[in-house]
């Protein structure tokens, strides 16, 4: 199991990464703009963390992305504006 308790603002600088795995990872935070840099990715698995809160521009500029997996967390809040750009969600 991984032990990263915050996602940082652009913390891989890969265009081409595709899919990240980040579950049973104990994230409690994901910093806005953190995938920023990351336009061909298609995965993001984040379940089983403790992630309370969604922010604006968490998932920004993520055009590509397909599947997002926050289940079982503990979302309080979601920021209405946190999904714009994710319209290839399936």
């Amino acid at each position: 199991k991984n032990k990263l308790k915050k996602i940082n603002y652009n913390f891989i600088d890969s265009r081409y990464i595709k899919y990240i795995y980040l579950s049973n990872s104990k994230i409690e935070y994901i910093e806005p703009l953190a995938f920023y840099n990351l336009q061909k990715l298609e995965s993001i698995d984040l379940k089983f963390n403790f992630i309370r809160k969604i922010e604006l521009k968490t998932f920004k500029n993520l055009y590509n992305l397909k599947r997002l997996d926050l289940s079982d967390n503990r979302i309080e809040s979601i920021d209405s504006f946190s999904f714009i750009d994710l319209t290839q969600l399936t």
